[in-house]
């Protein structure tokens, strides 16, 4: 039997700018997974791409974490181009909710294919707003 080795750790430079509308982006990006938050209007979209595992949870913690949210916002999550999902993105996921949640904020999740079916198994969209997108 050969022994598994693991992945390294990425390594994230996040990058700030402001979109043509007034908000402020923060993209974070590795081997596995990207984020990139945007926040327009009230509204903070947080897109996500790639594999969120173990290895690359705890960046997208930290984007998750420099969400600011008041009370009545929007936090929008794009899982659409997500591949891979297991429990510890589910984790941070339900973290969020639950900040977004105690500041009195709205939290949604955009999603299709495996992240909406771990969802939906798990019962999360009974808890959380989750919108399939059908892509």
């Amino acid at each position: 039997m050969t022994p598994r080795t693991a992945k390294s750790q990425p390594t994230f430079q996040p990058r700030h700018a402001r979109t043509p509308y007034g908000g402020k982006v923060t993209v974070l990006g590795g081997n596995d997974v990207s984020a990139v938050v945007s926040d327009s209007d009230g509204v903070t979209t947080a897109r996500l791409a790639g594999e969120i595992d173990t290895y690359t949870v705890a960046e997208l913690r930290r984007s998750f974490d420099a969400i600011e949210v008041g009370p009545g916002g929007a936090v929008v999550v794009d899982l659409r181009e997500v591949t891979f999902l297991d429990s510890s993105g589910i984790g941070a996921l339900i973290g969020l909710h639950q900040r977004v949640e105690s500041a009195r904020g709205r939290l949604q999740l955009l999603c299709t294919g495996m992240p909406l079916q771990l969802l939906r198994l798990m019962g999360l969209d009974q808890v959380i707003d989750v919108v399939d997108t059908g892509d």
